[in-house]
């Protein structure tokens, strides 16, 4: 049965055509939307990346909705002149977005007067939650009032009026879908972060719109007195239902939470990632909307939303098994392009949760529909968005909080759909419909058998990886397992695609420290941006010049694993009475330091994930050098193997613009997986005899085995020359403002081409091959040694070997000769060092 009355089929009496507050409901929700997803990048450019840092904006921004929405409903004074309020309020989101263009450039002095030691404490924490509160909430409060105001303004007090305000709450909600488009697809890509907050003309164009309807429409007249029961003006509805909103925005906040997690298993790790499940769960919410008012039946509305309610749980704990048929099929997301990519995902998400999300969605609208009665005003709707947003907020915290930790993705939207279920009996029991409270109770029971036994079994890593789960956590950052592989031996894999770091790849991961700090003269105070499995780290305690190592790690159960883990391949440096561990953003955190310290090693980076860009900005590079003491040298390692050779140029171009003297090492000799180093000086350059003395007192301490690190030759054989020739005068720079690496990295990696563009293999040895010509063209001067010129170009002569060697080519004996001839006697002769730890594909046999 329709809570409305008998002649709700007449036309409705509205003060402008219906059509009209549909497109202003639907661009200032394409506003709201657009500008939160901008608002939260340019909070993390101040705040860090850290995923605390984006539950604090994200927080802020419902925190405001809320608080909007409530004044709405409190002071009915704002809805006898709405459209003139509504003006004033878009005008209001304008201008108070319009300080975060340059937030992090007037706020840059915030970390540097907190300092390092706060900043990870109570202390940090509470000033970026109020530089959330400060920039976010403002704006956000504004954009709370928007909606109650529109439909106010919009649709007159009768009976009728029901599904008008529920289709603009649906348009509202479907501008969302826009407004993500339109800044992700459209206005970064072109214009870039600062540029993309044109969004504001949205606003302005609303605004426009409403004061011309301001000024040719009378001011409302007070609402008449209602009978008794009724909904009357300004009042509360009843507060029963005013929790179900509350329950409504919790339980699809959590499941939206969830299901990110869950889909983030298959989904390529990137900038648009959430954006696809995002859209999904919009467009869902928004179709659930605007079909509600369509639906007929006899039922009552309490016994249509209780059924919807116990749907919504059944369809969520489904959920879980669907994903697992559809994560069989992986290639299925992959080398579509950015746009493509967002489209997929979103249509997986709609498969896994879409029918779980559609029938939580006709909840809050059929909530509407009950606290109206028979009164047409908008404070209703203005209660129960208040209530709604507040619940949104609650849920997404108790899934990252507690479900996600505690159950995992699975066990967790399991969790979800029983709690959904539990709702929806007891909402049957309020609307004393005993038959739909025992058709409930079986489907309670199934839910119940699901999340305790089915949904434990379901696997998160890939069956067919051959991994031998040791540990798991789920959580804002992500889905982490530490586990054992045949080849890689033990490592940390991240959502099911990428290893943090193994093993097997110990010693490769221990000279990223020990090179960094060979190339200083003492390097006493260290910090690591990364921590990883710990294994670099690690590798400084072996270095006793070294009194204090600062391991930075955005990941609170990153650092967990790797000192529970990894301990013994580690050196318990988490543990160590030298370590400081600081789980914070790696930016923000050197953006706090001061000439504190000698050296700075940057980890290799996953170029397309999410903040990633950052760490490779004009802004972070700058603050790294201020953070040096004079005299310092500062580490970044490249994953070359995930790099385009335009990707490469433009982080070396941004990285000279602060160190103009950078020099180029790699990581080791192998093609299919080569990294580098970008290492940068404050200070005079790069002094090869410091090299030699710090090479051979740590060859006389003999604790350190790996060959290549034992000697200034060795090291020599993995010197590049400098970065400078690589860079046209062209060459842009990448900063926080344009985010022009991170975009680059993430639509390369959604389009496939990374496969032909990324420097490994056949695009490696045409880079070295390069570097070889340069390092031959007599520019002794810019290598500083004739000799150390010529042990570099042998070292590309190494790779060459290499892949001959690997592939059967004729050319690897008469390479080898070569090499055996000119190869460094002092390196050969080296009778302490372990050449296991070579880094090349296999030991390199020479005759010594």
């Amino acid at each position: 049965m329709d809570a409305e009355t008998p002649n709700s089929m007449t036309p409705p009496r509205t003060s402008v055509p219906f059509a009209a507050a549909l497109a202003l409901a639907l661009t200032s929700g394409a506003a709201a939307l657009g500008h939160e997803l901008l608002w939260t990048r340019r909070l993390l450019d101040v705040t860090g990346s850290s995923a605390a840092s984006g539950t604090r904006v994200f927080g802020a921004f419902f925190l405001g909705l809320s608080l909007g929405a409530l004044v709405i409903a409190r002071h009915s004074v704002f809805t006898r002149r709405p459209w003139l309020w509504l003006a004033l309020a878009e005008l209001a989101i304008a201008a108070l977005s319009a300080p975060l263009l340059f937030l992090p450039e007037f706020t840059d002095w915030i970390w540097p007067w907190l300092g390092r030691a706060p900043l990870t404490g109570a202390a940090g924490g509470a000033i970026k939650l109020l530089v959330s509160i400060v920039f976010v909430c403002p704006p956000a409060v504004m954009m709370g009032t928007t909606l109650p105001l529109l439909a106010a303004a919009a649709v007159d007090a009768q009976p009728n009026m029901a599904r008008h305000g529920i289709w603009l709450y649906g348009a509202n909600t479907a501008g969302g879908v826009l407004g993500l488009i339109l800044v992700l697809l459209v206005l970064m890509p072109v214009l870039g972060v600062r540029g993309a907050m044109t969004m504001i003309l949205l606003n302005a164009i609303v605004a426009g719109v409403a004061f011309g309807f301001a000024r040719s429409r009378p001011r409302a007249a007070a609402a008449r007195p209602l009978p008794r029961g009724d909904v009357a003006e300004g009042t509360r509805p009843p507060r029963w239902v005013i929790a179900l909103a509350a329950f409504s925005g919790f339980g699809i906040l959590a499941a939206e939470v969830i299901a990110l997690r869950l889909l983030m298993l298959l989904a390529t790790t990137s900038l648009h990632a959430p954006f696809g499940v995002l859209v999904a769960v919009i467009l869902a919410l928004a179709a659930a909307a605007f079909a509600t008012p369509l639906v007929r039946t006899s039922l009552s509305l309490q016994a249509v939303t209780a059924f919807a309610l116990v749907a919504a749980g059944l369809c969520f704990a489904l959920a879980p098994f669907l994903f697992v048929q559809v994560a069989a099929h992986p290639d299925w997301l992959s080398a579509a392009g950015a746009g493509a990519f967002v489209a997929r995902l979103a249509l997986l998400t709609l498969a896994v949760i879409g029918p779980g999300v559609l029938f939580a969605g006709t909840v809050f609208p059929n909530l509407f529909r009950l606290a109206r009665g028979r009164n047409g005003h908008a404070s209703a709707l203005a209660w129960l968005l208040a209530a709604n947003g507040l619940g949104g907020l609650i849920g997404a915290e108790v899934a990252y909080r507690g479900l996600l930790p505690w159950l995992g993705p699975h066990v967790a939207l399991g969790a979800v759909g029983l709690l959904y279920v539990v709702a929806g009996a007891l909402m049957a029991a309020l609307a004393k419909s005993m038959r739909h409270v025992f058709l409930a109770a079986p489907v309670l029971a199934g839910v119940v058998a699901l999340v305790f036994v089915p949904l434990r079994n379901l696997p998160i890593v890939n069956p067919h990886m051959n991994f031998a789960i040791i540990a798991q956590e789920s959580g804002r950052e992500g889905t982490l397992v530490v586990a054992d592989h045949p080849q890689m031996g033990r490592l940390m894999l991240v959502d099911n695609q990428y290893v943090l770091g193994s093993t097997s790849a110990r010693h490769d991961q221990e000279r990223q420290a020990h090179l960094a700090l060979l190339l200083h003269p003492l390097p006493r105070r260290v910090a690591f941006i990364g921590v990883a499995t710990g294994m670099t780290p690690g590798a400084a305690l072996m270095h006793p010049e070294v009194q204090a190592i600062e391991a930075i790690e955005l990941s609170e159960v990153v650092t967990r694993m790797a000192r529970q883990h990894f301990g013994d391949v580690n050196h318990h440096v988490l543990d160590h009475e030298k370590v400081t561990v600081a789980v914070e953003d790696g930016r923000s955190y050197l953006a706090a330091a001061q000439d504190a310290f000698d050296v700075v090693a940057g980890d290799l980076f996953l170029p397309w994930g999410a903040g990633a860009g950052s760490l490779y900005s004009l802004e972070h590079f700058r603050a790294v050098k201020r953070a040096l003491r004079e005299g310092g040298l500062f580490c970044q390692w490249l994953p070359a193997y995930q790099l385009t050779s335009d990707q490469l140029t433009l982080i070396i171009n941004t990285f000279l613009q602060v160190f103009p003297e950078a020099e180029l090492f790699r990581g080791g000799f192998h093609p299919d997986r080569p990294t580098l180093a970008l290492i940068g000086l404050k200070g005079p350059g790069l002094d090869w005899n410091v090299v030699r003395q710090r090479a051979d007192a740590l060859r006389a301490r003999d604790d350190v085995k790996d060959p290549s690190v034992r000697s200034q030759e060795a090291l020599a054989l993995l010197h590049l020359g400098p970065a400078a020739p690589l860079v046209q005068p062209a060459t842009p720079v990448n900063t926080l403002a344009n985010m022009l690496f991170e975009r680059d990295a993430s639509k390369v990696r959604l389009s496939g081409g990374g496969q032909g563009l990324y420097l490994y293999n056949r695009n490696w040895t045409t880079f070295l091959e390069g570097r070889y010509r340069h390092l031959g063209s007599g520019a002794a001067e810019l290598t500083r040694s004739e000799a150390v010129r010529r042990w570099a170009r042998l070292g590309i002569m190494l790779t060459n070997w290499e892949i001959a060697r690997r592939t059967g080519h004729a050319s690897a004996p008469d390479l080898q000769r070569q090499i055996a001839q000119a190869f460094p006697r002092s390196v050969a002769a080296d009778h302490g060092a372990d050449w296991s730890h070579w880094p090349g594909l296999g030991r390199w046999q020479l005759e010594r």
